[in-house]
């Protein structure tokens, strides 16, 4: 892969050079050091230098071609320890985010390449954000340093119309990444998913592939009621990104995904109020042999937004359930909830942020709280904590990883 990421660079920079185009790079080098904080595990975690570089070619005649690269090395998971194993995997990757072509006439655009599409109005909890799936092998770390680095692209060819009164969107998706989980040993796998994906590595890998009838589609609606209330309708026939074992043979399974879903968002005086709703239509619900069982489930999310000039606040909630469950199957409860609070000083080069993000129904979650400040254009530095607790899910162990950490960033 690091080839072609190198390869597609030579190639942009020529195609910009023989052309009447225009070339725009952007890009990030940053570092992050971890050191564990209880007793059992104390000592440094994550020591990473991650990399992002993308370039965006634009041609007023045939549109534009954006691609993003990224690499990682984590000189922890380097270690001789972890040689040889699925942690050792975490140590070092260089990959291709995104590679996609867009263009547009009148009230058409299209995007055609490697990309991702964010749908609804949460922040931490995919309600109907469900296109793309996510990469939790640093668990919530990830996700919350950086939205799109979280989420895994897939190929896919994506349609959108702008009428007077209506927005639509059109996906068409051929290609399927599973969830990707912790590896064994790492820090935030567990005894019980340990067990788990070394039954996975035993057995015949049936993941979906690119025939016709794997491929995934969606459709989205937009439109603006008044003026600023924003409504979407979601609609999504794809795959279940979780990895379920199937027996009879015994053998790995994915499970195709039904999604009906609504977003609304509206101000009221100084506060923005976002909320969304989904029905999955016969959802593969883990049981506790790793298998599947298949009920509706129902999720909602109500959020509250406001913004002052030099603090602002979110509020989540997040509710679900499962229905129609067949005799004998435990059924499924989500409630969750996520704080966030942020204060600006300095003209916003000094940002002081605590974000509490909590599963109540598993009584499980963590807290980041960071100070960040942006000591020129191009550097940005950041000190914090990050708390875990809770020990009844399958990523569980959190309290274990509780840890504080410091942060440099570079921006190209």
């Amino acid at each position: 892969m690091g080839r072609s990421a190198l390869g597609l660079a030579l190639a942009l920079y020529c195609a910009q050079a023989c052309s009447d185009t225009q070339l725009d790079w952007s890009g990030e080098l940053g570092t992050r050091l971890d050191y564990r904080l209880p007793s059992a595990e104390r000592g440094w975690a994550q020591q990473k230098i991650k990399g992002k570089l993308g370039g965006r070619l634009d041609s007023d005649d045939w549109g534009q071609i954006t691609a993003i690269g990224r690499g990682v090395q984590d000189f922890y998971y380097d270690q001789s320890r972890f040689e040889g194993s699925p942690a050792g995997d975490q140590a070092r990757e260089l990959w291709l985010h995104e590679l996609y072509w867009q263009h547009g006439a009148e009230a058409w655009s299209w995007s055609l390449g490697k990309q991702q599409v964010t749908w609804g109005e949460a922040d931490y909890f995919r309600v109907v954000d469900v296109v793309n799936a996510q990469d939790l092998r640093d668990y919530l770390l990830s996700y919350v340093e950086e939205f799109n680095q979280a989420r895994q692209s897939l190929w896919m060819a994506n349609l959108e119309y702008s009428g007077e009164s209506w927005q639509q969107q059109w996906l068409w998706i051929w290609s399927m990444r599973p969830t990707r989980l912790p590896g064994a040993g790492s820090d935030f796998s567990s005894a019980a998913l340990d067990a788990f994906q070394q039954l996975r590595a035993q057995l015949p890998d049936q993941r979906p592939g690119s025939a016709p009838e794997d491929h995934s589609l969606g459709w989205r609606a937009g439109r603006v009621l008044g003026d600023s209330t924003d409504l979407g309708l979601y609609a999504y026939y794809g795959w279940h990104p979780d990895p379920f074992i199937a027996s009879d043979p015994w053998r790995e399974r994915y499970h195709r995904r039904q999604m009906l879903g609504a977003s609304l968002s509206t101000p009221l005086g100084a506060w923005v109020l976002r909320s969304d709703v989904a029905l999955y239509l016969r959802e593969a619900l883990a049981q506790s042999d790793g298998q599947a069982g298949f009920a509706d489930l129902w999720q909602g999310l109500l959020g509250l937004d406001y913004n002052a000039e030099d603090y602002s606040l979110s509020l989540q909630w997040r509710e679900g359930q499962s229905v129609n469950e067949p005799a004998g199957m435990t059924g499924q409860q989500l409630r969750g909830a996520s704080l966030y609070l942020e204060y600006r000083l300095a003209g916003d080069d000094l940002i002081v942020s605590n974000l509490t993000l909590q599963d109540l129904a598993q009584h499980s979650g963590m807290n980041e709280l960071q100070v960040k400040y942006r000591l020129t254009d191009r550097w940005l530095l950041g000190v914090g904590s990050d708390w875990f607790w809770g020990q009844g899910s399958l990523l569980s162990g959190y309290q274990s990883q509780s840890r504080l950490f410091v942060r440099a960033t570079w921006y190209l």
